[in-house]
């Protein structure tokens, strides 16, 4: 009925992509703006809803570096407060100094960290001298606001923070791929939005117009699937075999790219 009125399949597109800047804007809002502070509210209403400490990260937690300071959190239980911690201390020559682990620590005022239960194993040449637990104050340039980003999936950080973890890996020469992955994975996912837009206009207006609305929608389905198992088994790749990351991140959008335009060019 639309292009019996003379409606080109250009200017249809151009009205599809306005409907999905649309949607896009919407997705920024809630994914970037909304979404992050209700889960942080969820994260401590988890937390605080039992007497011990919940980790919110997996394997052994967060690894973080700061100069010659190497802290490992395993879990936090408010926005301030940590528990588990392992505190590295390095010389200027990278040789392991100090080995300590506190049970808690919270984050204070001028860059101070409160351990509390912190034993501490020193080594000095062939001896190792250790101390009973007490409570130690130390300085870090490490914030709780940092760890809380840390000790969080890559997939569920705003693009604002996987920036700022990915600037401070580089800083001190960690590996971020697994962060740059993410960072432009979240970008190419966004764009994705107005080719899976796009894609609908085939299938409309193209060979499948004939076919049912069912057959239709479970082929739909099948693109979409196959999209998210590609992008799942690309974020493997990238970060087990050390491949570049941005080129990764958009593989996927560009096969959806190719796809919706080669199908959109032979639409009548």
């Amino acid at each position: 009925m639309v292009r019996a009125t003379g409606v080109s399949v250009v200017r249809l597109a151009g009205t599809t992509l306005m409907a999905a800047a649309l949607l896009i804007g919407v997705e920024l809002v809630l994914g970037e703006f909304l979404g992050p502070p209700l889960q942080q509210v969820a994260r401590e209403q988890k937390a605080f809803s039992k007497l011990s400490n919940v980790s919110f990260g997996t394997g052994s937690g967060a690894w973080v570096r700061d100069g010659d300071l190497i802290l490992n959190v395993a879990g936090q239980s408010g926005q301030r407060q940590f528990g588990g911690m392992q505190l590295f201390e390095l010389s200027p020559q990278h040789q392991l100094l100090a080995l300590g682990h506190a049970r808690r620590a919270t984050a204070g005022s001028n860059r101070k960290w409160l351990l509390s239960d912190y034993a501490e194993s020193r080594f000095s040449g062939d001896t190792v001298s250790s101390s009973p637990p007490a409570e130690r104050i130390i300085e870090s340039n490490v914030t709780a606001g940092f760890l809380g980003l840390a000790v969080q999936d890559p997939d569920q950080l705003t693009i604002g923070a996987l920036w700022r973890l990915i600037r401070y890996y580089q800083s001190n020469a960690l590996d971020a791929r697994e962060y740059v992955f993410a960072f432009w994975s979240r970008i190419a996912r966004t764009v994705a939005v107005a080719f899976c837009a796009l894609l609908a206009i085939p299938f409309a207006l193209g060979p499948l117009r004939s076919t049912g609305s069912g057959t239709r929608m479970l082929l739909g389905l099948g693109l979409g699937i196959a999209f998210f198992l590609m992008q799942r088994l690309i974020e493997s790749s990238t970060v087990v075999f050390a491949l570049n990351p941005v080129l990764l991140a958009w593989l996927p959008t560009a096969v959806l790219a190719a796809v919706s335009l080669t199908l959109l060019s032979k639409t009548r």
